[in-house]
């Protein structure tokens, strides 16, 4: 297109109208103006433009004060048609403009590189404020890397700030788009971005060199002295940005880059400023700002539709624009296919390849060396939250310190995010696109032996743990891990807590991931692991959960041994949860196959649990019954753990019963035996059974003693919901014997371990006018003996203090 003379009017509005990225049509919307109008001035048709015109066109083009003087003087030096025709103001407008004509042709050497910045939006405003808090300092910032995964708004959140922060850098704004990840896969040498700099600079090209290093020199000496900010987007690593960056304190560098620039931040004092995903709220206002009130309050549907977005900013301005151009289609209609795995992807292309989630995600992985594109493509059938180094390890066949560096290369491009030190996840829309990677390169064996590998390793290393944290608990035998599988193992019980901890949702994810592939072992062998570490956390409805597809799981695989185990287990978690009859048919029917496989440690070990139930149920009597058949069978099969376990949920009995002294005499044979095993948690149950007897004798002083010792053990294991019923009964026998400030500390730290659930049942019943209400009066269920084989309800991880189980 023909434009006027170079340095003319027409030639200026050409040029700031490709600046802001606009059309000649666009242009003429926005101002108000004829597409003929704004055409005719570029080419020079035009040669006198009205003021007016000129006034109206600086607006639409949002231009910057010194740039507005500018465009007003080149309207001027044209002869502005206007001029006579507003009378005297304009007149004396238009000597100034003369007037300060050499000052203009200066100014011109200003450069005013930014892009235009986006139409809508949203949300960052705390991004924003530290951005305009780090900049008002140079010194101590003069560069920030704002790093971030692929479509999460980097260039956007700058180009917006330095719009807004155009007033805080007189000298002007230099802007690149370095091209380090892109459609091309090359970025832009410094030497070529340097040539371009000097171009915005006015430096004649006599004076432009070809060695890199006297170009980055003169870059230097120009920009001494001077206020002026640098945008470098999308950068591809240190290399290509530590020569542009100015010597002088008073210019401010904002880089752009999916790698956090680590060397930047190390040798240069680069500030790190790590964008994220945005918050719900944000992107609940992005949405608004796109599709303002339509189908937007329907709050669920809403959420959904951020969910499906992964809260990436650019898959949400996808989906807007996808709603916005069809107002036929429902809200609810795009969340539907968003949450489609197959078509998500699909549903987040905009035909370009800058809007395309999938193609943005491509220029990331194809800078990935071969072996972290292939962890990448694996980490796909890890279920998440999160994956620590050495499951990753596992899952990948490689040696721990190599699956380490993989994690971190993929870490570096923003693939990965590192949120936990040794822990890396991503988000769903990332994982869909390793998911497809992987079914594009991985044939279906490649992806069984990887799955195979994976529950080897959290199998492995989550019966450890449990071995770790409970040693007397009655071990089953697993097969071998596969090789290249090497599972944790942990010296102590703070680091196999600690482990499952950090697992907990993974392992649960991962059980879900065994069902789906009919991997029926896993199934019933994970809730196996878990089970200790879930009833002394409280977790039991989803210990039920994974214990009804574990027995299901046992039915499927004809495991009679599988299926006790697993129908006892599920009958202590349901008498936990108070479903007495579900928990009285498990039990049953565990007893049952305890007695074909001729097992009397099994079939004990259910008449503990049962025990326990009736317990809870005050039918004591009967509780006392099954105390005796376990004992019986435990001496049967000369099984000491069950048989001190047996001896201390009697003596509970006894207790309940009146019959202090046998009690006492119960429960001492078993402290003896539980320490003599070094079952620090049996002990901790047969000190709560002597202190509850000592405490019906009126011996307050020698029962809280014992609740002590006993609450000492319990920390020591780690049973916090035997802790909080310890501290429960400590607070009632307390407050018997007059201690009501030991009562008021002791229910209060109860409290403080129980979950929200429970907590809110307690506040109701807050101490208050020196009265400590009864702890049980806050929570439900309660239980109490201990079981036989040093397990039961509540050893094996099980119901609160009291009987072993």
């Amino acid at each position: 297109m023909n434009a006027g003379p170079r340095g003319s009017f027409g030639d200026l509005l050409r040029r700031h109208r490709h600046a802001a990225g606009l059309t000649q049509e666009e242009l003429a919307e926005r101002s108000g103006l004829s597409v003929r109008a704004v055409g005719d001035m570029e080419r020079g048709t035009t040669t006198r433009p009205y003021l007016r015109s000129a006034r109206m066109l600086a607006d639409a083009l949002m231009l910057t004060a010194l740039a507005r003087k500018e465009f007003f003087a080149s309207a001027d030096a044209d002869g502005c048609a206007s001029r006579q025709a507003l009378g005297p103001a304009v007149a004396e407008m238009a000597a100034d403009y003369a007037a300060r004509r050499s000052a203009v042709a200066v100014e011109r050497l200003v450069p005013r590189q930014l892009p235009a910045g986006p139409s809508h939006f949203a949300g960052r405003g705390k991004e924003l404020a530290a951005l305009t808090r780090l900049t008002r300092r140079p010194a101590a910032a003069p560069h920030i890397v704002i790093s971030g995964a692929a479509g999460v708004g980097k260039t956007t959140l700058a180009v917006h700030w330095a719009q807004q922060a155009a007033e805080m850098f007189p000298d002007g704004q230099l802007y690149v788009n370095l091209g380090g990840f892109g459609p091309s896969g090359t970025p832009l040498p410094p030497t070529a971005v340097i040539r371009g700099f000097f171009a915005a600079l006015g430096v004649p090209d006599g004076r432009i060199t070809t060695a890199l290093d006297e170009q980055a020199a003169l870059l230097r000496s120009l920009l001494a002295d001077k206020r002026m900010l640098m945008l470098l987007d999308n950068a591809r690593d240190a290399n290509q940005v530590r020569p542009l960056l100015p010597g002088s304190g008073d210019c401010q560098v904002v880089v752009t880059s999916r790698d956090p620039l680590l060397a930047l931040v190390a040798a240069e004092g680069a500030y790190p400023f790590r964008l994220d995903l945005l918050g719900a709220d944000e992107a609940r206002e992005l949405l608004a700002d796109r599709l303002g009130d339509r189908n937007l309050a329907d709050e669920q549907t809403v959420c959904a539709l951020i969910e499906a977005c992964a809260r990436l900013p650019l898959a949400l301005s996808i989906a807007a624009a996808r709603a916005a151009s069809y107002p036929e289609f429902s809200i609810a209609s795009l969340v539907v296919e968003l949450q489609d795995a197959g078509d998500r992807l699909d549903a987040l292309d905009a035909w370009d390849p800058a809007t395309s989630v999938r193609t943005v995600f491509s220029w990331s992985y194809q800078h990935l060396t071969d072996q972290a594109a292939r962890m990448l493509r694996l980490l796909a059938i890890h279920p998440g939250p999160d994956i620590a180094v050495p499951a990753a390890a596992s899952l990948a066949g490689l040696p721990r310190p190599q699956a380490r560096q993989l994690l971190a290369e993929l870490a570096r491009t923003q693939l990965l995010a590192e949120h936990i030190p040794g822990r890396f996840s991503c988000h769903d829309l990332l994982r869909a696109y390793a998911a497809e990677q992987l079914r594009e390169l991985a044939d279906d064996a490649e992806q069984q032996a990887a799955l195979g590998r994976m529950l080897d390793h959290y199998l492995h290393t989550a019966h450890a743990a449990d071995r770790t944290l409970y040693p007397a608990r009655e071990p089953i035998t697993l097969a071998p891990p596969q090789p290249a599988v090497l599972p944790e193992d942990f010296p102590d019980r703070p680091r196999a807590s600690s482990w499952y901890q950090a697992e907990a949702q993974v392992l649960l994810a991962v059980i879900g991931q065994a069902a789906h592939a009919t991997q029926h072992t896993y199934v019933w062998q994970l809730p196996r692991a878990m089970e200790t570490y879930l009833i002394w956390q409280g977790q039991w409805h989803d210990l039920a959960a994974i214990l009804r597809g574990a027995l299901d799981a046992t039915r499927r695989l004809g495991d009679l041994a599988g299926q006790a185990y697993s129908v006892r287990a599920l009958g202590r978690v349901s008498a936990l949860l108070g479903l007495h009859d579900e928990a009285s048919r498990n039990f049953a029917e565990a007893l049952y196959l305890f007695r074909t496989l001729d097992d009397r440690v099994g079939e004990a070990r259910t008449h503990i649990d049962a025990g326990i139930m009736a317990d809870r149920e005050e039918h004591f009597s009967d509780a006392l019954g099954h105390a005796l058949r376990a004992l019986a069978l435990y001496a049967e099969a000369d099984f000491r753990p069950g048989l001190a376990g047996a001896l201390n949920n009697l003596g509970w009995y006894q207790t309940k019963l009146g019959d202090y002294a046998q009690a006492l005499a119960s429960c001492q044979k078993a402290l003896v035996i539980f320490l003599e095993l070094g079952d620090r948690y049996g002990a901790a149950h047969s000190l709560d059974s002597l202190a509850l007897a000592h405490r019906r004798l009126g011996g307050y002083a020698r029962s809280i003693a014992y609740y002590q010792e006993s609450l000492e053990l319990f920390r020591a294991v780690g049973s916090r919901i035997d802790q909080a019923e310890v501290l429960s009964r400590l607070a009632d026998c307390q407050h018997a014997a007059g201690d009501l400030p030991g009562a008021k500390a002791s229910w209060q730290q109860a409290l403080s371990m129980l979950d929200e659930r429970h907590r809110l049942a307690a506040a109701r019943s807050a101490p208050g006018s020196g009265r400590i209400l009864q702890f049980k009066a806050a929570w439900r269920p309660r239980t109490a003996p201990c079981h036989g084989n040093g397990r039961g309800l509540r050893g094996n991880g099980g119901r609160p203090a009291g009987p072993f189980g």
